[in-house]
């Protein structure tokens, strides 16, 4: 299934929707085409839904994703992203995400998509 976005330039924000195993390659794939959408990275807001996901990657997968290819990414753009999740263990992995991109970008996570909506857009 994957990870799929929308884009929403009238509230610039990204709607983000990951389905199914997301693997660590899943998420590489998805980070490198947002950064190719001009439109998307116009955005620099994203709500990002992985309540129907069941995440494959490690903690260490993660640091490494965030770091060499995250990171890169942004280049430096301010960014906001407010994760969505239903189950103990995509809050514990969202919550990790939050504090490793911390350093260079603003996350929170929820399980409330109007809470989520409100927040990235403020």
């Amino acid at each position: 299934m994957g990870i799929t976005y929308e884009v929403d330039a009238s509230k610039g924000v990204v709607f983000e929707r990951w389905l199914g195993a997301i693997a660590g390659t899943d998420i590489v794939d998805h980070w490198l085409q947002l950064a190719t959408d001009e439109e998307a990275m116009a955005c620099g807001r994203t709500v990002a839904d992985i309540r129907e996901c069941a995440l494959q990657v490690s903690g260490e997968e993660l640091r490494y994703l965030v770091k060499f290819v995250l990171g890169p990414v942004l280049e430096g753009r301010p960014w906001r992203t407010a994760v969505l999740v239903r189950e103990p263990a995509q809050f514990g992995m969202a919550r990790e995400y939050q504090t490793l991109a911390g350093v260079f970008k603003e996350d929170a996570v929820f399980t409330d998509l109007p809470a989520a909506c409100l927040w990235v857009a403020s």
